[in-house]
């Protein structure tokens, strides 16, 4: 059995109860069925075109435990509306668990063997069509209502509660000062991330917090934060149509030049003037950060933080930038790396990394040559291997160097000498010079797009790069 929302507001009679005693007349009336052990599965407010529904799936379920041996249905769109997934059902998945299939309406039964043809998939197409169809006519008499004002208001938001009987908003008195307070910030020029953290400091739950039934603690975040600072709707402005669905599975964002505003239609929580300067602040800062970010850092979507595994957060401009763990600053209690690692000290280590590692596995040539960027990547230790021999001799130079017991220069002429390579030779200034001169930035992001796999932080003294290829210093 199925009824869709479309159903309960056009006939009385496809209601879940009226199926249930039509499917129930027809199983005593058939002297092969009647006594049998019926089981029932219902979707309640599911449109046929959902084929995830949970009624269908325990079906499936169960007669993929061999628990049913026939399925019944008041006509061929309860099962499905979809042409496809009701060819598929009834022409392969029933017969291949032998299971019998009657649709009451549509006089089918699978155990006659009277041949449909094409009056199955037939009806299919028509079904899903008289699916569409029935949504574009919903859909459009939605708009029309929404261009006028008058749609019933379906849920609250944070700061406000929904009046059902008078279909308006009415203030939270609990939720609407944090409302003010996050304004009265923003206007102060504080960052989004640093309301989240006085928030979080204070411990006042979240919205998310507010709707969830589980007793977990959730917290705030510059992205919540951002999304209460550009709401019109805190001043009393009604705004309809921010989403529409131009499928019948899922609702799209529309632009907001298409969206309805009704101004003044329920209490206001924030001023006009006060909504509009904050909306100014943020403009500008936004401005400012995009002038001097006009690209993604090469480090973008390696960096880690090495307890709770998310990815640490990129912040800051030209010689402030640095990385930080969002959990840290959302949960004081939470064990992750608390304190900021500077892009420099990062930026710094991994070169003198990779540098090594390229110098022990013989590709120092991939940094010093100066042709394109496709050269670098084909030079990768995942497209070269050195002989065992040559790493184990290399390694033992390394620990050398590493105790102290040869210099700087005496190491990388023997490195130089076990390579032999012509007219290549390790250049330290390219070391030194790498992330100083923004002709090299490109290799360099090349370079961890290619060597290395993930970076972990735990501390700013405690850092694991985990490469893409097996260390030859390890093995």
């Amino acid at each position: 059995m199925r009824l869709s929302a479309q159903d309960k507001n056009s006939s009385e009679s496809q209601s879940i109860v009226n199926q249930r005693k039509f499917l129930n007349d027809f199983i005593n009336s058939k002297r092969d069925l009647k006594g049998s052990r019926v089981l029932e599965f219902s979707d309640d407010g599911y449109t046929g075109t959902n084929t995830s529904r949970p009624g269908l799936k325990s079906l499936v379920m169960s007669i993929k435990r061999n628990e049913i041996s026939c399925v019944i249905v008041k006509d061929f769109s309860r099962l499905s509306r979809n042409y496809i997934d009701l060819g598929s059902f009834v022409e392969y998945f029933f017969p291949y668990f032998k299971v019998r299939f009657i649709s009451v309406n549509d006089g089918y039964d699978s155990l006659t063997g009277v041949k449909q043809g094409l009056d199955i998939p037939f009806k299919g197409i028509m079904n899903e069509y008289y699916s569409r169809d029935l949504s574009e006519k919903i859909k459009a008499t939605k708009r029309q209502l929404i261009k006028k004002g008058e749609i019933k208001i379906s849920r609250s938001f944070y700061g406000y509660k929904k009046d059902s009987a008078r279909n308006t908003y009415i203030v939270d008195k609990k939720t609407a000062p944090v409302v003010k307070f996050i304004f009265g910030c923003a206007i102060n020029n504080l960052s989004a991330g640093r309301i989240a953290l006085l928030l979080n400091e204070k411990n006042i739950p979240a919205p998310c917090e507010n709707l969830s039934k589980k007793d977990t603690r959730r917290f705030w975040n510059a992205t919540k934060i951002r999304d209460i600072l550009k709401d019109e709707r805190y001043t009393g402005t009604l705004i309809l149509g921010r989403y529409m669905s131009k499928n019948i599975k899922k609702p799209v964002k529309e632009p907001e030049e298409n969206w309805h505003k009704f101004y003044g239609r329920f209490e206001p929580i924030i001023d006009k003037g006060l909504f509009f300067n904050v909306q100014k602040l943020l403009n500008e800062n936004s401005m400012k950060i995009k002038s001097k970010r006009n690209e993604y850092h090469p480090f973008y979507g390696k960096v880690y933080c090495g307890v709770c595994g998310k990815t640490l957060y990129h912040s800051g401009c030209g010689k402030k930038q640095y990385f930080y763990c969002k959990r840290a600053r959302e949960d004081k209690e939470s064990v992750c790396f608390k304190h900021t690692l500077k892009y420099r000290d990062l930026e710094f280590l991994v070169i003198k990394i990779l540098n090594i590692n390229a110098l022990i596995s013989g590709f120092d040539m991939c940094f010093n040559s100066d042709s394109n960027l496709d050269t670098f990547e084909k030079h990768s230790p995942c497209s070269e291997i050195k002989p065992a021999k040559t790493i184990k001799l290399k390694a033992e130079i390394y620990e050398k160097h590493k105790c102290g017991k040869i210099g700087v220069n005496e190491f990388l002429n023997e490195i130089n000498n076990i390579n032999k390579f012509k007219n290549k030779s390790y250049d330290k200034k390219f070391e030194l010079n790498l992330s100083a001169n923004k002709d090299n930035s490109n290799y360099l992001k090349c370079a961890i797009k290619v060597f290395i796999n993930k970076i972990k932080v735990f501390s700013a003294e405690e850092i694991e790069i985990c490469f893409n290829f097996s260390n030859p210093l390890i093995n």
